[in-house]
């Protein structure tokens, strides 16, 4: 079941019931560093009191949108629920209180190369004449230097052509190459035929993590610079890389776009001249009666 979105921002959105901060945990280890820890912080923001279960799973992409699926397997590559654990595994949180545990990594040097991640569950229960079952989660993920590999690729854009107008979003979707989480950045530019630039966009500004061996989409939306106004070949380009990567990787995409409506103002244009011509033709004195002759006997 897919239950949360790999983006920070969206998942640090303020909850009405039960607030698990910080969202997302990034744990940079060193060579050979064995074990790491971080405090995590549940918020009761109901009026009751509640008891709480922490448990670790492990996930995994689920399909392209940037949602994730829970595993009852801890076997995966990217394992890493097994080696969590909290100082607290169940407690009693009062209403509008927040508790604090600490969440500890061990046995960091037995870990796979490459990327790893789990999500810290907090689940909730309420007083038996009260039922209440909720679950939040907060996401961990651990790195260790010179461990992992990093890479994406952008899959080709679907985009062939355009009649009413070129479109204001495009879909990108990207491929994670290596074996470490990566967050896709860059930006796209749009141009018209006589290379004047139309429109341009900044990809994945919400910061979306994309996990190996997964794809993910992300919506780019444009901020317009100039009107599409000429039927011809646009291209749109795409710089991308993942952070800390130094350069750009480019990948160009070109389309028709004919200007639906510009070419429906011609042909009215065009079809009423016709009109008015027709009539005026007709208006005017045959050239028989202009040059006819008169017998005279």
């Amino acid at each position: 079941m897919v239950l949360l979105t790999l983006t920070p921002l969206a998942a640090a959105q303020p909850s009405q019931g039960f607030t698990a901060t910080p969202a997302l945990e990034s744990l940079a280890l060193q060579q050979h560093q064995d074990s790491a820890s971080y405090k995590s912080t549940l918020t009761n923001n109901t009026g009751q009191a509640v008891q709480v279960h922490v448990t670790t799973k492990d996930f995994s992409a689920a399909g392209t949108s940037g949602g994730i699926a829970f595993l009852d397997s801890t076997s995966g590559s990217h394992s890493l629920a097994g080696a969590l654990s909290s100082s607290r595994q169940d407690f009693s949180l009062p209403a509008h209180q927040t508790q604090m545990i600490t969440i500890t990594l061990h046995g960091a040097n037995t870990l796979a190369a490459g990327g790893h991640y789990a999500a810290v569950l907090y689940q909730i229960s309420g007083a038996a004449k009260v039922p209440l079952r909720q679950t939040v989660a907060s996401l961990v993920f651990a790195t260790a230097q010179g461990s992992g590999t990093y890479g994406i690729r952008l899959l080709p854009v679907q985009q062939s052509a355009a009649l009413f107008g070129v479109p204001s979003a495009y879909s990108l979707v990207f491929a994670n190459t290596g074996n470490v989480q990566a967050t896709p950045r860059g930006y796209i530019n749009l141009s018209g035929p006589f290379h004047e630039q139309i429109a341009k966009g900044i990809i994945n500004p919400d910061s979306g993590l994309l996990l190996p061996d997964s794809d993910r989409l992300f919506a780019v939306r444009t901020n317009r610079i100039h009107r599409a106004w000429w039927p011809g070949v646009y291209t749109l380009r795409a710089y991308y890389r993942y952070d800390n990567q130094g350069n750009y990787r480019v990948a160009t995409k070109h389309f028709f776009f004919v200007n639906f409506w510009l070419a429906f103002v011609v042909v009215c244009a065009l079809t009423g001249a016709g009109v008015l011509l027709f009539k005026l033709q007709k208006r005017l004195p045959s050239r028989k009666r202009l040059t006819g002759t008169t017998n005279v006997k």
